[in-house]
């Protein structure tokens, strides 16, 4: 349901009470990719993500994987209508909290080549997964979790020619051309042979 979402002030805005889910869904469909946005969870209430690689299904739910972030959430990969939490793997314990600044902005960063899949939060690596069932190709949608009344708020998605980029805090990012640079560092380390 598009109306619990507008545009203030060049912000992308998720608000209501829902019973269930809603998706934001952007019309074109990636593949190897850098996404780099800023995002503010309004008083730490509620859930809300970013799916990419991913589809809405028939019933408007989204089909794919999801950047999460929500208290006891934050930094973790969760795929809707599929594996369910697929980040962090059993076993291994992750608390992607204490990366976040509450109620304030905060950069993420999700990095998609072929299998690979990197996140991080205000430069923190949530995200190291190297999946093969991962899907390859899909769309990105902003997610409203249903659930009490909360507000989401999206800025400053980053696109690949605005870099060399100044975030907020003073720090520059370089060419943004991580797939490639990606790919190139896994070709010299010999990452396939492994």
């Amino acid at each position: 349901d598009l109306g619990y979402w507008s545009v203030e002030n060049g912000e992308i805005v998720g608000k209501g009470h829902l019973e269930k889910s809603s998706w934001l869904f952007h019309k074109t469909e990636a593949t190897d990719f850098r996404l780099v946005f800023e995002v503010k969870l309004v008083d730490e209430v509620g859930d809300t993500g970013v799916q990419f690689r991913s589809e809405p299904g028939e019933d408007g739910h989204a089909v794919g994987p999801q950047a999460d972030f929500a208290p006891r959430w934050w930094g973790k990969l969760y795929e809707e209508r599929g594996r369910k939490v697929i980040f962090p793997t059993k076993g291994h314990d992750f608390d992607g909290d204490g990366f976040v600044k509450k109620n304030d902005w905060n950069l993420c960063e999700i990095l998609a080549v072929g299998p690979r899949i990197r996140t991080a939060i205000n430069g923190h690596p949530c995200v190291v997964l190297d999946d093969e069932q991962v899907s390859r190709k899909g769309r990105f949608g902003l997610q409203l979790h249903r659930g009490p009344p909360m507000e989401v708020r999206f800025r400053n998605f980053i696109q690949p020619d605005q870099f060399p980029y100044e975030i907020p805090t003073g720090a520059t990012y370089d060419s943004g051309d991580y797939p490639a640079v990606l790919r190139k560092v896994l070709d010299m380390a010999g990452y396939q042979q492994i």
